[in-house]
C-alpha cells in the first residue's frame, strides 16, 4: 500500500472514529468507500470489518451496564442470523453490486437523518425484529448496517442508554458472525487487506479518544445532520463512479464488437478474393 494512501486511510479512519465516538456510526460509511478507491469493494468490506469490530468492542465495554439482555437475545440473534446469510452471499456477488447496494444504503440513511424520519419512523416490535434481521443481512453483505438497525430499534421503545448499549452489542455480534465467514470464503484475499485493516484499526482507536473533545460540544441534532450530509455526498459519489465505470465498460464492449465485425468483414473479403483468384 503506497504511503500516501496509507496516510489517507489513516486520516479517514481517525475522522470516522471521532464521529463514531459521538454518533455511534461512521466507520464503515467513511472508511469503506475510501479503501474502495484502490482495492476491490469486497476487499474493502473485509478490511474495514476489523476496525469496526474493535470500535464496537471498545464502545460496548463502556456502556455494557445498560444492556437489555432480553431485547439483545431477540434482536441480536435475528441480526446475527441475517449477518450470516449476507456474509455467505457476499462471496458470490460482484463488486459492482456490492458498491451499488452500499451506496443506496448510505443515501437512505443520510436522507433519514437529514429529514428527521429516523426519529419518527417506528417499525413496532415485530417489525423491529424483522428490521434487525434485514440490517444484519446488509451488514454481512456490505458492512453498512447502522442506519437500518437504529431505525428498527426505535420500535422497541428503549431508553437512550439501553438503546445505545443494545445497538452496540448487536453490532458487535454482527461483526463476530460475519468476519469468520469472510475469512473462510475469501482467505486468498486476506494478505492484501492486512495492512489497510491495521491502519484502519489504529486510526479508529485514535479517533475515538479525540472524538468527544472535538465534537462533544456540538449540539447533537446539528452534528447528526452534518454527518448525514457527508454520507449523502459519499453515496452520491459512489453512484456517479458506478455510472462512469459502467459507461466505460459499455464503450469498451461496443468498441470490441465493432473491431470483431471489422475483422470478420476483412476475413470475408479475403476469402472472396481468394475464391476469385482460384477461378
Amino acid at each position: 500500500m503506497p504511503t500516501w494512501f496509507a496516510l489517507f486511510v489513516a486520516a479517514m479512519a481517525t475522522l470516522a472514529g471521532a464521529i463514531a465516538a459521538v454518533a455511534g456510526t461512521g466507520v464503515g460509511s467513511l472508511v469503506t468507500p475510501a479503501l474502495s478507491l484502490r482495492i476491490d469493494m469486497r476487499d474493502a468490506v473485509l478490511a474495514v470489518a476489523a476496525p469496526h469490530l474493535v470500535l464496537n468492542a471498545l464502545r460496548f465495554w463502556s456502556v455494557r451496564t445498560s444492556l437489555s439482555g432480553k431485547i439483545f437475545r431477540r434482536f441480536g440473534l435475528t441480526s446475527a442470523g441475517g449477518s450470516l446469510a449476507g456474509a455467505f452471499l457476499q462471496h458470490s456477488v460482484s463488486s459492482g453490486s456490492i458498491t451499488a447496494v452500499f451506496a443506496v444504503l448510505l443515501i437512505i440513511a443520510a436522507l433519514f437523518g437529514l429529514t428527521g424520519l429516523a426519529d419518527r419512523v417506528k417499525f413496532g416490535r415485530r417489525g423491529a425484529y424483522a428490521g434487525g434481521a434485514l440490517s444484519g443481512f446488509f451488514g454481512g453483505l456490505t458492512g453498512e448496517q447502522g442506519g437500518l438497525r437504529a431505525a428498527a430499534m426505535l420500535g422497541l421503545d428503549l431508553s437512550k442508554e439501553t438503546f445505545v448499549a443494545t445497538a452496540t452489542a448487536t453490532a458487535l455480534v454482527v461483526d463476530a458472525v460475519r468476519i469468520p465467514v469472510y475469512l473462510a470464503t475469501r482467505w486468498n484475499e486476506v494478505p492484501q487487506v492486512i495492512a489497510p485493516a491495521a491502519v484502519g484499526v489504529a486510526g479508529v482507536v485514535a479517533g475515538m479518544f479525540i472524538g468527544k473533545q472535538l465534537f462533544g460540544r456540538v449540539p447533537g441534532d446539528k452534528f447528526s445532520r452534518v454527518v448525514s450530509a457527508v454520507l449523502l455526498l459519499i453515496g452520491a459519489l459512489l453512484v456517479v463512479r458506478l455510472l462512469v465505470v459502467s459507461g466505460k465498460r459499455t464503450s469498451a464492449s461496443v468498441s470490441n464488437h465493432e473491431d470483431f465485425d471489422w475483422m470478420e468483414k476483412v476475413s470475408d473479403e479475403q476469402d472472396h478474393a481468394a475464391a476469385v483468384f482460384a477461378e
